[in-house]
């Protein structure tokens, strides 16, 4: 059974390590280590996520959701959720927009209504 996500947010606290793979990066005046996609400080504690946004749909979509419920926690949701006309495409609000192909790849960014590089995140 499918449950919807409703008023259920998407966040991540993802640090500048996220999608990059295994490794060893530098978080401010930390450095963390990358194993699996865990990160980890010298001291063995967690260092932050790095899951990001699209992983996180990618995630809720893998889980059963259709992809409308997976996507609107990281758009419409959290617009609603700040008040922030975020998440919704309507005239006066901000052109942002994240094309995705049918493999949930980012295939097109969209600023303010002007094309972006695509980093396939």
């Amino acid at each position: 059974m499918v449950v919807s996500c409703g008023r259920a947010a998407l966040v991540t606290d993802a640090i500048a390590a996220a999608g990059m793979g295994d490794g060893r990066y530098r978080l401010g005046s930390v450095e963390v280590d990358v194993r699996d996609g865990v990160a980890r400080g010298d001291d063995g504690m967690l260092g932050g996520s790095t899951v990001t946004m699209i992983a996180a749909v990618r995630n809720l979509h893998a889980l059963g959701f259709p992809l409308v419920e997976a996507v609107a926690p990281a758009t419409s949701v959290p617009g609603r959720a700040t008040g922030k006309p975020v998440g919704v495409l309507s005239v006066g609000r901000p052109a942002d927009v994240v094309v995705l192909d049918d493999t949930l790849e980012i295939r097109h960014v969209f600023v303010d209504g002007q094309e972006r590089v695509a980093t396939g995140a």
